[in-house]
């Protein structure tokens, strides 16, 4: 399933949808580089861990927290 520029906006959101099995991001020409280049720093099972968390969290405003808290920086 693919999912629109406007859902994926953050490095963080994108790298929960990866973990969650999205495997399309549907963005400008211009992003796909820069998309590309933050997702290649993290590994499937760091994004999976992530999305695992924010699953977790069992609403909307706490996963966005957990989110942002575990942002995966390398």
């Amino acid at each position: 399933m693919p999912v629109c520029q406007d859902r994926a906006s953050t490095r963080t959101v994108r790298a929960v949808l990866v973990g969650l099995g999205i495997g399309r991001l549907s963005m400008a020409p211009r992003a796909v580089a820069a998309v590309r280049a933050q997702l290649a720093q993290y590994g499937l099972d760091d994004c999976t861990r992530l999305a695992q968390r924010v699953l977790d969290c069992g609403d909307a405003a706490r996963g966005q927290g957990s989110g942002r808290a575990s942002v995966i920086t390398r």
